[in-house]
């Protein structure tokens, strides 16, 4: 007799590796890196404006005029969605931050691993064998490295995402009839996905177009109906409607912003170019190069799992009776070997458009790499699985069951000495906090760890010097709670001649009205005013978010995508009670309706 059901033990499997790779953050208050610290700080500060009203604000507001001052529109281009929801966990435990981050990344965790397992399971892998692929995503060296190393949680949930994403999505296209559970979960991942990342957007998108262009060459049966496959397009972007208020304004303003300029130069992509060797990306065992100025980024692809597939390959190919999946494990090699060239071969990028030079660094294509990889692992598995069925069990099959034991293992091991041992944070109290509790400073005090300056100011307005003397800053304290609107009276400069503020924002976000108006910007990007009228004293000031047709019609696209899911899945709810109400009847019926 089992002793537990077999869903349970999955669940219980998966917990444990879960509660494994994210121990460092449930368990401990060791350093972290310094842009996990510094997304720490933006949930909190995001935490005090969503109790205010929705949709967010677009600003951050400090008393730091040189590093991010007032209406800094930060939450417009940076993961907006995802830190809003940040700042819903925190209020929703306490206004504990750092209950927050334990629950994110145990939820993005665990979208990765179940995730993974579930699309394996719906190809067809039994027993034990959907854990397989799930942990090569998980103990991939980038896919650690994106959370312990870089500390990049925007990135890394985004990451986490898509293999739930997927696995809803080939579920909604091949079930019977949609049920509450799995509907959530692509409707949740959809909103996680897009409103978490910009690079991972553009790039999971088109890398995920790509493939499904390369599987639906391959022939096959049982093709699902386009009515259906319309269906769950559909429900796609009402739940990408709902991060509207965040995704118009990115679109439509994004490329002017400081931030979008470096990132478009071709010359930042080779910047770090020893990260994209032969010799490191397929090295077995982790190493960061001498070069890095972050001690724990590993960027290696998933080798173990590599080359554990590639004997797969080598006796699929070999096997007629497995003409389907070699068609199957070729296309996946096909488009990993891309990858692989796009990364190592850094003069292609003088090829590559404009638009995607957003990815800045070439080894960002790991995160893709490792997920190609445990569908490489999945098609091979199901090999495996088919000369392991009935009663001529192949002495190959076994063979490479147990070197896969092996590779896990080493996989595993490897990716839990990542976690803990090296040293992620270089310069304790300098460029780090001591701990993630040492950093948690008000919402308009910057942590001593933030380093981005003005990444997102305006780049359109004109450039207009302003002298030393003639300057003007408004206080944080002073802004409403929500964080995107200042009225009252002030006694700037006097005189008609341009003044500079401690305002980040350009016009597309912010309006400066009253009895001063803007005319332009400094280098740094900040706002440049003067008086409407001339003289001195006290005058009244308006600053507020601006209105445009990306601002007004971003919320309600947000409204009616959140109207729209919501009446879905309530409908889906009260279908399934009333069936379930209906079941005795139907029975003493003898099953009539």
């Amino acid at each position: 007799m089992a002793i537990l059901p077999d869903p349970w033990l999955d669940i219980l499997i998966a917990a444990a590796v879960v509660a494994v790779m994210a121990g460092r953050i449930l368990f401990t208050d060791r350093p972290l890196p310094v842009d996990l610290t510094n997304a720490i700080w933006l949930g909190s500060a995001m935490s005090h404006s969503v109790l205010s009203g929705l949709p967010p604000t677009f600003f951050i507001n400090t008393k730091s005029a040189d590093l991010a001052g007032v209406f800094n529109p930060v939450f417009a281009f940076y993961g907006g969605p995802l830190l809003a929801l940040f700042g819903l966990l925190t209020d929703a435990l306490g206004h504990s931050v750092l209950a927050a981050l334990d629950v994110l990344v145990t939820l993005a965790f665990a979208s990765a691993y179940g995730g993974t397992a579930w699309i394996s399971r719906q190809c067809g892998l039994r027993g034990r064998l959907p854990h397989v692929p799930a942990v090569a995503v998980i103990s991939a060296p980038y896919f650690v490295t994106d959370l312990y190393g870089r500390g990049d949680l925007p990135e890394f949930v985004a990451l986490s995402s898509i293999p739930l994403l997927v696995a809803s999505t080939v579920h909604l296209v091949r079930a019977k009839s949609w049920t509450p559970g799995p509907t959530v979960l692509f409707i949740l991942s959809v909103i996680v996905f897009t409103g978490s990342h910009n690079i991972s957007l553009v790039w999971g998108t088109l890398i995920g177009l790509t493939v499904l262009v390369v599987l639906a060459a391959i022939p096959r049966s049982g093709n699902p109906s386009i009515a259906r496959l319309c269906a769950v397009a559909g429900l796609g972007m009402l739940a990408v409607m709902v991060n509207g208020w965040y995704l118009l304004p990115d679109v439509v303003f994004g490329d002017t912003t400081a931030v979008a300029q470096v990132a478009m130069n071709v010359g930042s992509t080779t910047a770090s170019s020893f990260f994209d060797t032969p010799a490191l990306l397929f090295n077995p065992f982790r190493s960061v190069p001498s070069q890095s100025g972050t001690a724990a980024l590993y960027v290696q692809a998933p080798v173990w799992f590599l080359g554990w597939s590639t004997l797969c390959g080598i006796w699929i190919w070999f096997k007629s009776s497995l003409v389907e999946l070699r068609k199957w494990w070729t296309a996946l090699g096909m488009l990993l070997a891309a990858l692989f060239i796009l990364i190592i071969e850094t003069s292609l990028w003088n090829l590559i458009p404009t638009a995607l030079q957003v990815i800045q660094f070439p080894y960002r294509l790991n995160g893709y790499v490792l997920l190609l990889t445990a569908a490489l692992v999945l098609v091979s598995l199901l090999a495996v699985q088919r000369q392991l069925t009935g009663a001529n069990r192949s002495l190959v099959g076994r063979g490479l069951l147990a070197i896969l034991v092996g590779v896990m293992s080493i996989s595993m091991g490897t990716a839990i000495w990542q976690e803990w041992v090296p040293q992620s944070c270089n310069w304790v109290g300098v460029s780090c906090a001591p701990n993630r509790s040492s950093n948690l400073t008000p919402p308009h005090v910057l942590p001593l760890t933030w380093y981005g300056g003005n990444n997102y100011t305006d780049t359109t307005a004109p450039v207009v010097e302003v002298p030393a003397d003639r300057s003007f800053s408004f206080s944080p304290d002073l802004i409403d709670t929500r964080g995107d609107s200042l009225a009252g009276t002030f006694d700037p400069p006097g005189g008609t001649q341009p003044f500079l503020t401690n305002i980040t924002a350009g016009p597309e976000l912010v309006t400066i009205g009253g009895g001063i108006e803007r005319v332009g910007r400094s280098e740094a990007g900040m706002a440049v005013v003067r008086r409407v009228q001339p003289g001195d004293g006290p005058v009244r000031v308006v600053i507020e978010t601006a209105d445009n047709p990306a601002t007004q019609a971003g919320p309600w696209l947000s409204l009616t995508g959140l109207i729209g899911v919501v009446l879905l899945v309530a409908g889906q709810v009260f279908l399934r009670w009333h069936r379930r109400r209906l079941a005795p009847r139907r029975a003493a019926d003898g099953g009539r309706p």
